[in-house]
């Protein structure tokens, strides 16, 4: 333990418990937790991608023995940890059940928890502090409530809030799926807490109407692309060739090969195509 690097002991050490985890390297028995403890003292200050780490070893790979233990000998750390209040986060929400079983949460801090969680589920369908796994989080009268308050702020307004993230989709660059896609997940993972006909059909027409705005995002980006690529070319092109362009793709009946190319384009080197003169005949000549 002693040459363990902090990074390496939350990917490869399990503190207590009997169960086997993938990538698992080093099991600690409880006689030894205090030494995995002074290495994760200040964990909280470092870098994102450690402190996502932490989260994943707290939530499923030590023992409540061993997360109480944590607590008492790093105070300041679980302070700065449960202020994150990550209510998107799924480890972080089952490390929050642990402690609340452990009566290691303060009672005023679960119900600001639970207020803000169910503030970001009526704004955007985050429904990760619903799970059976974290529901304990909540008194049954709260869960019930949040069902219902989700389905008056959120799910009774599903065409409206697909409305207005169309209307701000404003990067042609962005994959309109990509736009839609967290939207939609949190749609559909509401369906597993509710058994309403009604909120599922809802839910079921809200995703087809997702599908709707998609597409007409993408024409509409196709036509912005062609629009470039016109624009582009009449730097070549006189105007009445290049409206005549225009007017050709908009009806959709673009004339022959044949049509008379613009002077412009001929000086630039560019061949009729519907001429079998070749541009260097008259060098030739």
């Amino acid at each position: 333990m002693a040459g363990v690097k902090i990074s390496e002991l939350l990917l490869e050490v399990v503190c207590g418990g009997s169960g086997k985890f993938p990538g698992a390297k080093v099991y600690v028995p409880e006689s030894r937790f205090c030494m995995v403890i002074s290495k994760m003292v200040g964990m909280t200050s470092f870098d994102m991608r450690w402190n996502y780490d932490m989260r994943s070893f707290l939530a499923t790979r030590c023992s409540d023995k061993f997360l109480k233990a944590w607590v008492e000998g790093c105070p300041n750390d679980y302070k700065n940890f449960v202020s994150l209040m990550l209510v998107d986060d799924m480890n972080f929400c089952i490390i929050l059940a642990r402690l609340n079983r452990l009566n290691l949460l303060a009672e005023d801090y679960r119900i600001n928890f639970y207020k803000k969680a169910l503030g970001v589920a009526t704004a955007d369908g985050t429904s990760v502090f619903l799970d059976a796994r974290v529901r304990d989080l909540m008194t049954p009268e709260e869960y019930e409530g949040a069902l219902k308050e989700i389905e008056k702020e959120f799910l009774d307004y599903l065409d409206g809030l697909i409305d207005s993230l169309a209307e701000n989709y404003d990067d042609p660059e962005e994959d309109p799926d990509d736009h839609f896609s967290e939207f939609r997940n949190n749609m559909l993972s509401l369906q597993e807490f509710y058994d309403k006909p009604e909120i599922i059909e809802a839910i079921n027409e809200a995703e087809g109407k997702i599908d709707e705005a998609i597409y007409d995002i993408k024409r509409d980006n196709e036509r912005r692309k062609e629009m470039e690529e016109r624009k582009r070319a009449s730097e070549f092109m006189d105007d009445d060739a290049f409206n005549a362009l225009v007017s050709e793709s908009e009806t959709g009946h673009r004339e022959s090969s044949t049509a008379p190319v613009p002077n412009k384009v001929l000086n630039l080197g560019i061949a009729n195509p519907g001429s079998p003169r070749d541009i260097f005949d008259d060098v030739d000549e």
